[in-house]
């Protein structure tokens, strides 16, 4: 057993060793590209992936269908989650719109038309850097 993992290791010391510079490379391959632009497995060549696998044509259209089923599954649930999104940016917009109309209010109680004004300059000169 131990020669047997000695020899593994080895060979695939060698064969890593013996790799030319062109083949390390760090560039991603253009499968890692392709996933990165957002295009994932969208045009599935069933036809080869049945070869591939060994699928006959039965397992081959039920692939198919569980594959854009579960497809179709997923985008209605990222649509979901974009619409509430949508729906909490507009509710805290609304609050952070009340909310200012709140303290003006609050401020104009206790300070005259100049006060704020100055009260403004001041605030928006010493707001803090993000």
């Amino acid at each position: 057993m131990k020669k047997y993992l000695l020899l593994s290791v080895l060979l695939t010391f060698v064969s890593f060793a013996t790799q030319s510079a062109e083949d390390v490379t760090n560039e991603p391959c253009a499968k890692q590209q392709e996933m990165r632009k957002g295009q994932g497995h969208r045009k599935i060549n069933f036809d080869e992936l049945s070869k591939a696998v060994g699928l006959d044509s039965t397992q081959a259209e039920q692939l198919k269908s569980l594959m854009s089923k579960h497809r179709a599954e997923k985008q209605l649930k990222r649509k979901e989650i974009r619409q509430a999104k949508r729906e909490m940016k507009k509710e805290m917009k609304e609050g952070k719109k009340a909310s200012k109309t709140q303290h003006r209010k609050e401020l104009s109680a206790i300070l005259d038309e100049k006060q704020i004004k100055l009260f403004r300059q001041y605030m928006k000169s010493h707001k803090p850097n993000k």
